[in-house]
């Protein structure tokens, strides 16, 4: 509202608080391996839960911290807060995997670095949407982050280059900022480690607009309930199923 402009913490720590209420306490300690600062959400949710504390303390406690460290990205009063910049700061506390570039000919090795946290952003697939056509979705988009062709040429032999994701751990759960209106929305997806893969089921969507975000929850029966702070205030209500 025009009093705390925390309509992007809002529709983020929504769907997060269905999430850890449905799993109980144990998912504290998996909100303590996110990020600090989900670990400060968290211990506010214990809060509310227990009685000693009000579920708009726990959003305005992780909103003190961030404000602390980055005033800057995350402001009081009537000042832009980017929904992706919090995800990187809840989601994104830790790598997961080792991201590597090297030659499809001569395996000549050009960079090997930590990658891939929670956090991360659909961008449009020329390559994918062609051959998906009208069924592209996340799940393509995240499968085809495993291998992607790069524009280098290999400086030893001067063939292709690519990039190679591979996945040590995963995260509890993860957030997908989506540039692209053309994808379509998977009910669940996977991630691999090895021979094993996490199944992730679809729990929340964000929407932005007029520099208002709003959310939508997605309770693990299929039921949906749509939140917007202007309009329903502290409550969310029922719109149907998916």
């Amino acid at each position: 509202d025009q009093i705390n402009y925390s309509c992007a913490y809002d529709a983020m720590f929504g769907p997060l608080y269905d999430v850890w209420q449905a799993h109980g306490p144990k998912w504290t300690d998996q909100f303590d391996i996110l990020s600090n600062y989900a670990a400060v959400l968290a211990r506010g949710f214990q809060a509310f839960k227990s009685k000693t504390g009000k579920l708009e303390d726990a959003r305005d406690d992780v909103r003190a911290v961030l404000n602390n460290a980055n005033p800057e990205n995350f402001p009081y009063g009537a000042e832009w807060t980017a929904i992706d910049d919090l995800a990187l700061e809840i989601f994104g506390g830790t790598d997961r995997g080792t991201v590597t570039t090297k030659c499809t000919g001569c395996d000549h090795l050009a960079l090997q670095e930590n990658g891939f946290n929670g956090a991360q952003t659909i961008v449009s697939n020329k390559r994918l949407k062609t051959k998906y056509k009208n069924t592209y979705c996340v799940s393509h988009w995240l499968n085809g982050q495993r291998i992607r062709k790069t524009n280098q040429s290999c400086p030893n032999c001067g063939n292709g280059m690519v990039t190679i994701t591979t996945l040590d751990d995963v995260p509890p759960c993860f957030y997908l900022s989506v540039s692209d209106n053309n994808i379509l929305f998977d009910s669940a997806v996977s991630l691999t480690v090895g021979e094993t893969r996490y199944r992730y089921a679809l729990r929340g969507v964000i929407y932005s607009g007029a520099n208002h975000f709003t959310s939508r929850i997605i309770k693990p029966n299929g039921a949906v309930w749509y939140h917007d702070g202007i309009e329903t205030g502290r409550n969310s209500v029922e719109e149907g199923s998916v």
